[in-house]
C-alpha cells in the first residue's frame, strides 16, 4: 500500500470549491446542490481509497487549519462584495421595488447593503465561539486527568 499523501490537496480542493460556490452562487444557484452531491460521492470514494489502497495516515497534531482559515475568511469577504454587486447592479430588483430610483441611489443602496452584511459577518464571527462549550469542557477534563495522572506517577 502507498503512504497517504499530505492533506494539502484535500484542503485545496475544498477551498476552491467553497470559492466557486461562495463567489458565483447568484450566477448558478444549483452549484451548491451539485457540490453537495460531489462531496457525498467523494466522501465514499475517499473512504474506499483509505481502506483499500493507502496506508493509514500518520496523525500530526495541529492547533487549527493554519493559513487555510485566512484564505476562507478572505473568500467569504470577497463573496459578500461580489454577490451584493452582482445582485444589486445587474438585476432589476431595485427598480421593481422602487421605480423612481436613480443610478446613484442604486449604487448607494448596494454599498449600504454590502457594509451591513460585512458588519453582520464580523458580528457573527465575534459572537460565535471558536470552540463549543462541550469541547472546552472535554479539554479541561482531559487536562485535569493528565495532571492527576502525572502527580500520581511522581509519588
Amino acid at each position: 500500500k502507498k503512504p497517504y499523501p499530505n492533506t494539502f490537496d484535500d484542503f485545496l480542493e475544498m477551498v476552491v470549491q467553497f470559492g466557486y460556490i461562495a463567489l458565483f452562487s447568484p450566477a448558478f444557484p444549483l452549484a451548491a446542490i451539485a457540490a453537495l452531491i460531489h462531496n457525498i460521492v467523494e466522501l465514499r470514494a475517499d473512504a474506499f481509497k483509505l481502506c483499500t489502497s493507502l496506508k493509514r495516515p500518520i496523525v500530526q497534531p495541529a492547533v487549527g487549519i493554519g493559513a487555510w482559515l485566512h484564505i476562507l475568511e478572505g473568500i467569504s469577504v470577497l463573496s459578500i462584495l461580489a454577490n451584493v454587486a452582482i445582485v444589486g447592479l445587474t438585476t432589476t430588483q431595485l427598480e421593481r421595488l422602487v421605480p423612481t430610483i436613480t443610478s446613484t441611489q442604486k449604487v448607494l443602496v448596494v454599498v449600504g447593503a454590502e457594509h451591513a452584511l460585512l458588519i453582520l459577518k464580523i458580528l457573527l464571527s465575534w459572537l460565535i465561539p471558536n470552540q463549543p462549550k462541550w469541547v472546552r469542557r472535554e479539554l479541561r477534563r482531559q487536562e485535569h486527568a493528565r495532571c492527576v495522572a502525572f502527580k500520581e506517577h511522581q509519588q
